[in-house]
Order: C-alpha cells, then sequence, then structure tokens
C-alpha cells in the first residue's frame, strides 16, 4: 500500500505538468489570434480583471487561513511581478512576432532551469548538461535572427519580428527567474555554495514560513492587475499607438480569447503549476514545458496558418538537439543520486 501511496506521490507531480504545458501550449497562438481584437496591455488587463474577480471569494477564504507576515510582502510582490506583470513583455512580443517563433525560443526557459538547478542547489554538474545548454541557446540566438536570413512566410516585417523575438527571450527569462525563486522560497535550506553569498550581499531573504502554492499563485495575479492598470490607461489613451479600440465593441473572437487566458491558462494552470512546483522538482517543470511546440504548433497553422521556414526548423532542431543532450546529463545527475 504505501509503495502505491509513493508511486501516486511520484506520478502527480509529472501529470500536473504535462496537464499544465498542454494549456499554455496552446496560449501563444490564442494570445496571438485575440490580439487581432485587443490591444496587448487591455487584454492582459481584462484577463487579470477576470481572473481576479472570480478567485476573490477563494483569496479572501486563504487569508483567513493564513496570515502573512509583513516581511514577506515584498517576496509575494517579486513573485507577482516575475510571473503576471512580466506576461505584458510576452504580450507584446506576440504582437510583432509570429506565435511559433514564441514557441520555440521558450524551450530556453527549460535549459536555464535544468542548469540554474544544479547550480544553485550547488550540484555537480555534467558536461552534457553544460554542452546542451550552450546549444540550446545558440539554437535559441538563431531563432532570434532567423528572419533575417529566412523566406518571411508570415507577412511580419522582419525588423518587427527580430524585435518580438528579442522580447520573447527576456519574457523568458523573468519566468526562469519566477521559478527558481518560487521553489528557493519553498526550499531554501537547500541553496548552498554562490547563491548564498548573493542572497546574503544582496540582503535577500526567502519567506519567513511555508504558505501554500495557491496562495502565491492567486496572490500574483492581484500584483499582476495592479500593475498592468496604468499600462492598459496609456494604451487607451492612445500613447503608444493611435488609438482604434473601443472596449464595448470586443466580439466574439475577443471574448473567446479573454475567456480561455483566464479560467484555463491563467486560474487552472497557473494554480496547478504552483502546486506541481511545490510537490515536484524544478526539473520536472522543464522536461513537459519541452512540450510547448508539439501543442502550439498545429494550433498556430490551424488557426493563424503560420507556416515554419526551413531556416526556423533548423534552429528548432539545434534547440530540440540542446535540450536532449542537457536532459541526459540531468538523467546521469539523478541516477547518481538515487
Amino acid at each position: 500500500m504505501k509503495r502505491k501511496k509513493l508511486l501516486q506521490n511520484n506520478l502527480a507531480a509529472p501529470a500536473a505538468f504535462l496537464f499544465v504545458n498542454l494549456i499554455w501550449g496552446a496560449a501563444n497562438p490564442i494570445i496571438k489570434y485575440t490580439l487581432e481584437y485587443i490591444p496587448p496591455f487591455t487584454f492582459l488587463f481584462l484577463r487579470l480583471l477576470i481572473v481576479c474577480i472570480i478567485l476573490l471569494p477563494y483569496v479572501s477564504a486563504l487569508l483567513l487561513k493564513n496570515n502573512i507576515n509583513k516581511k514577506d510582502y515584498p517576496n509575494f510582490i517579486l513573485l507577482g511581478l516575475l510571473s503576471q506583470s512580466s506576461i505584458a513583455i510576452i504580450f507584446l512580443a506576440l504582437k510583432y512576432t509570429t506565435s511559433m517563433d514564441a514557441t520555440i525560443i521558450s524551450i530556453i526557459g527549460g535549459a536555464m532551469i535544468i542548469y540554474l538547478g544544479h547550480k544553485l542547489y550547488g550540484e555537480k554538474m555534467n558536461n552534457f548538461i553544460k554542452y546542451g545548454v550552450f546549444i540550446t541557446i545558440a539554437g535559441t540566438l538563431l531563432t532570434v535572427f532567423e528572419p533575417l536570413v529566412g523566406n518571411n512566410h508570415n507577412s511580419i516585417p522582419t525588423h518587427y519580428r527580430v524585435a518580438g523575438n528579442a522580447l520573447a527571450v527576456i519574457y523568458n527569462l523573468t519566468w526562469v527567474v519566477y521559478v527558481i525563486w518560487s521553489k528557493m522560497n519553498s526550499n531554501p535550506e537547500k541553496f548552498k555554495g554562490g547563491v548564498k553569498v548573493i542572497l546574503t550581499k544582496f540582503k535577500i531573504k526567502p519567506m519567513t514560513k511555508n504558505y501554500p502554492p495557491s496562495l502565491i499563485a492567486v496572490l500574483s495575479m492581484y500584483v499582476g492587475l495592479f500593475t498592468t492598470i496604468p499600462l492598459a490607461v496609456l494604451e487607451n489613451l492612445g500613447i503608444f499607438e493611435a488609438n482604434t479600440f473601443l472596449m464595448n465593441q470586443i466580439d466574439i473572437h475577443g471574448i473567446l480569447g479573454l475567456l480561455y487566458m483566464s479560467l484555463f491558462s491563467s486560474i487552472v494552470a497557473f494554480i496547478l503549476y504552483q502546486w506541481a512546483l511545490d510537490k515536484g522538482r524544478v526539473s520536472e517543470s522543464a522536461i513537459f514545458g519541452y512540450l510547448g511546440p508539439v501543442f502550439s504548433f498545429p494550433i498556430a497553422h490551424l488557426l493563424l496558418g503560420e507556416v515554419p521556414t526551413t531556416s526556423l526548423i533548423i534552429s528548432a532542431v539545434i534547440v530540440v538537439i540542446g535540450v536532449i543532450i542537457a536532459e541526459t546529463g540531468q538523467q546521469i545527475v539523478s541516477r547518481k543520486h538515487t
């Protein structure tokens, strides 16, 4: 009985990561599609507003059960900025690049999480991990600049795609920091070596106690909501570009995109991801993140008519090769510790 329960516990987090990445795999094409009807910052604001209204009774109950230490406020704000406010970057990126480009670039996050997971926890890395991460980064850079050499079949100006790809890289780096920081707050005692020196130097402290993953997840959404309000206001005033959008003219296309990103990508996926991150390993989140293109590419083609160029496919292959090498190294290290 104990063995069966242990097996179920070991499978729960990977199953959650798989389901989450199925939902998020469809997110980039759906965001790109919805941006044709709602501008990016307004889209993000409305998404978070819907989420925060729905979750208000739930978060109120959580706050009644969990007394938050005032010393932990900066951590909650930081986690919210890294996980939710930063989504504005990828929304803006998808306005200027293709969802396929953004999906391939997102794989760099998994490779960086594997690398930093070992580095920050003081674990010895083998050459597979080092070379795999290097190859993945090289493939990602090729993806960023692919519009300069590839045949652009997606009717997006080349310089726009390069700029959008660069924004996608920045967003994924913020997500990596969020994952590492979130995991550190649940297991601060595991960090060793140089990272302790960095934390001490910058006077960075983890949470004073363990909070439920769901509380961290939902409060981060409220942080995201308040930080996107000024961006949405400026956008609707026409500060960023000429404003032709009217809130009362959102049609069924925009509504469906909003509902998917609010109910599934935000509430279901993000809370489940936070739970899995707390119960599972950082590297597991990276492994299932590699499945993004498998879910995203067919939807991008059907929904947006996007077609990968030959050079983009080559870049994607290089990224995947790097990921496989890094993951091989990860498995070797894992076996040595079991």
